[in-house]
């Protein structure tokens, strides 16, 4: 049997705008987030909503939040190839 290695051409991000949105909201993600134990800012769930990642932590937690609530959330629906920034555009 050959040893095969696993390739995962491209890159990825995580669609953190699709995570908040499923999750209620900009809003309803914090105050989900901070019951908790995770104190989050409203402004912290929007910087993750538009920069396409988030802290460990708080993914960690938002699957917790789902497995309680029996929320289906399979990390992998939420992964999408990374868009390329455009030549001379801003990354």
């Amino acid at each position: 049997m050959e040893n095969r290695k696993p390739k995962c051409e491209g890159k990825w991000e995580l669609d953190t705008r699709r995570i908040v949105s499923d999750f209620g909201g900009i809003t309803q993600t914090a105050r989900a987030l901070k019951a908790s134990g995770n104190d989050v800012s409203e402004g912290a769930v929007d910087v993750w909503r538009r920069r396409g990642a988030m802290n460990m932590t708080s993914l960690l937690h938002l699957l917790m939040i789902a497995h309680q609530t029996n929320m289906p959330f399979n990390l992998l629906d939420y992964v999408k190839p990374k868009k390329r920034a455009a030549e001379g555009g801003q990354s």
